[in-house]
């Protein structure tokens, strides 16, 4: 036996002698530039193109085997330029451990890499010619996670690497139909000796350059990381990324962008990852991250936290050179922070516990939206005060005056519902549209196959309530609209006000609507308009009517009370039916004292002709109105914008009442009767009761 081992012992010291001078020999009698041609010659055929290779290539094999290159380039077919070039590059794998098959790769170097990549105006690329010969490969079954072997057998095939040092690589990329060109510069980037449980550091510099507008992204990053389980778990401890942004855009010049981590993991044999105390910096903005994720070799399911502090929107945009909106309020957009939960899965992105705060106001709820063809968006949100029109861009003087001169037609957002499934519900303590506050606001907007539908719509409004609903459908041809509301106990001086800019009636009333109409814009809609309106009001005021109370007064030969141009009404109340457009009212009626007024007619909107009569009975006593006095009816016909009045007068101006009447409206001229002063005089009030 003995005799045996040393014979052994023997062929093994003679087989390390072999190798020993196999890797003495073999520099000294195989020189690797004459293989040259053959190598560019499999290059061509695995790439479409010639491969130059004008420096040394040097080998050695003991105790690397390792090969140098020298001065590689790969010309471009369309330009005197290389296409790809590269200064040097080694790599070599220790010769004794490879023969017990173990793999231990020494420092893989590359230096002055450049690769530049040109689309032509006609949209051909400098790359479109190399050969990719390669079968495509079998899609996995859906639903199927990718093979997963165990991390023993893993860790049999992870090759160590001594390290990784690539300096001065850039790839630049110029689009001619475009004018866009970028170039991306790596200047170092390095990580420390690769192996399985084992810390390695990687610090990296990559500069990225953008021609037009002109900017420049530096980037420094550094972390420490471990692989573990065959290299399918890498843990990244310390992670610090620095951006500099500088450049025309840049506000200063120059501004700085960091995000650091205590730890990023990722085990993609258990399909895991977890941040852990990340932190993004944007300027004064700072928002703190932590997530958790699953199922990332099948389905991901990420879940975590996101939490930013108080910071200002308006100095952000303006430290990186984005255009801040024009506001009504220039005080807006200097306040704002964000804290919520977050979960990916599936292509959505859901928000939840999220409480939003905009300047002096809070936004409380859940969110999400996903969905790929058809984007989907759910949302349960609780707003507790905002007044919109601070935002709005503020409106000039030469603006107001056209708005009010050219009524702009609006054109129904059709397209922009395409692709949308929504389904939002907003309740509000106060929102502030166009001037009017919705208190107690509660609404729910559904958006499904471009079929919008608001409903219900529920606010406090003009010291009343507003109940109703509003639906638009896209898809119909023309579109469709409807319009369902009711409003109770409103006030309406405030609401014709604000809405109309119509202050001369007042008083607390109900109104109700239920309309439809199609067409793509407001115009078209007006020819198809069809409902039913209705209007009842009691215990207020019409300004500009003033001169109907004095004259009832003086038919009954007595002074009016009060003073100013209001003339207090009891009730007043009418209905009306609206057919292809054209308004349509049998019943208006006001009550003053000792006075009935009553109208009937109607109001043709596409063609805006009028034709109504107004008959005012004077006399009776408070609780009966008008009964046995006289009446004056008036006509109103003609275009709407200037209509004309037809008087009867006959039955005011006899008896011992003209002489007070031509006292009072000033006739001095004994040749205008006193029908015709009367009737100048009551025009003129009525066109200024109508023209607000």
């Amino acid at each position: 036996m003995l005799r045996i081992l040393k014979i052994l012992g023997g062929l093994v010291g003679v087989l390390v002698l072999l190798v020993v001078a196999a890797a003495i020999i073999i520099p000294l009698v195989v020189d690797p530039n004459d293989f040259r041609e053959e190598i560019s010659a499999k290059a061509k055929e695995e790439t479409g193109r010639d491969i130059v290779i004008a420096g040394d290539l040097d080998l050695s094999v003991f105790p690397w085997l390792a090969l140098e290159v020298n001065d590689l380039r790969v010309p471009d077919p369309t330009s005197d330029a290389a296409f790809a070039s590269l200064e040097n590059a080694r790599i070599g794998v220790r010769l004794m451990p490879l023969l017990r098959q173990q793999v231990q790769v020494g420092v893989i170097e590359v230096t002055g890499l450049k690769v530049n990549l040109v689309r032509e105006a006609d949209g051909t690329a400098n790359w479109d010619d190399f050969a990719d010969d390669s079968a495509p490969a079998t899609p996995a079954e859906p639903g199927t996670a990718p093979e997963s072997r165990p991390a023993a057998a893993r860790a049999d095939v992870f090759p160590e690497v001594e390290g990784i040092r690539i300096r001065d690589a850039s790839v630049r990329y110029v689009d001619k139909a475009t004018a866009e060109d970028y170039t991306v510069t790596v200047p170092n980037f390095t990580i420390g000796r690769l192996a399985l449980d084992t810390a390695v550091p990687i610090q990296a510099r990559v500069v990225a350059e953008i021609a037009e507008p002109a900017v420049t992204l530096d980037t420094n990053f550094s972390a420490t990381m471990t692989l573990t389980k065959g290299g399918e778990a890498v843990s990244l401890r310390s992670l610090t990324t620095d951006l500099d942004a500088s450049g025309e855009p840049v506000r200063g010049g120059r501004r700085r962008v960091s995000f650091a981590a205590s730890t990023f993991d990722v085990d993609m044999a258990e399909g895991t990852l977890a941040l852990r105390e990340a932190v993004l910096r944007v300027d004064e903005m700072r928002a703190a991250l932590s997530a958790t994720g699953t199922g990332l070799n099948h389905s991901p399911e990420i879940k975590g936290q996101l939490d930013i502090p108080v910071f200002s929107p308006r100095k952000l945009m303006t430290a990186f050179g984005v255009e801040v909106p024009a506001t009504a309020d220039a005080t807006v957009l200097t306040r704002m922070s964000l804290k919520s939960a977050f979960s990916v899965e599936g292509g959505a992105v859901g928000l939840d516990g999220l409480a939003l705060v905009l300047d002096d106001s809070r936004l409380e709820g859940t969110a999400s939206v996903g969905g790929e063809e058809v984007t989907e968006l759910r949302a349960t949100l609780a707003l507790d005060t905002m007044d919109l029109d601070r935002y709005l861009p503020p409106e000039t003087a030469a603006e107001a005056a056209a708005a009010e001169e050219v009524e702009e037609e609006v054109v129904l957002p059709v397209e922009e519902l395409e692709g949308i499934d929504a389904d939002v519900r907003l309740t509000a303590g106060t929102l502030t549209v166009s001037g009017v506050a919705l208190t107690g606001l509660d609404a729910r907007m559904v958006v499904r196959n471009k079929r919008l539908e608001i409903s219900p719509l529920k606010a406090d409004v003009f010291g009343g309530k507003l109940d109703g609903r509003v639906m638009m459908d896209g898809g119909a041809s023309p579109p469709r609209v409807e319009l369902r509301q009711s409003l109770s106990a409103i006030q309406l001086g405030p609401m014709l006000t604000d809405l109309a800019e119509f202050d001369r009636l007042t008083g607390r009333a109900d109104a109700a609507v239920d309309i439809r109409a199609q067409g793509a814009t407001t115009a078209a809609m007006i020819p198809t308009l069809n409902g039913n309106a209705s209007l009842s009001a009691e215990d207020g005021e019409i300004r500009g009517m003033r001169w109907l109370y004095e004259l009832q007064a003086l038919l009954r030969g007595e002074k009016a009370e009060g003073s100013g141009d209001a003339t207090k009404y009891k009730d007043l109340s009418g209905t009306a039916t609206i057919t292809n457009g054209v308004v349509t009212n049998r019943d208006l009626q006001v009550v003053i004292p000792f006075v009935n007024l009553t109208g009937a007619g109607t109001v043709d909107l596409p063609e805006e002709v009028v034709d109504y009569e107004l008959v005012a009975r004077f006399g009776g006593t408070p609780s009966d109105p008008g009964a046995g006095g006289p009446q004056v009816p008036v006509r109103v016909t003609g275009n709407m914008a200037d209509p004309s009045f037809k008087w009867d007068l006959s039955g005011l101006v006899k008896g011992d009442v003209e002489s007070e009447l031509r006292e009072r409206l000033g006739i001095e001229d004994d040749e205008q009767s006193t029908e015709d002063a009367l009737k100048e005089e009551a025009k003129k009030r009525l066109r200024d009761l109508i023209g607000g």
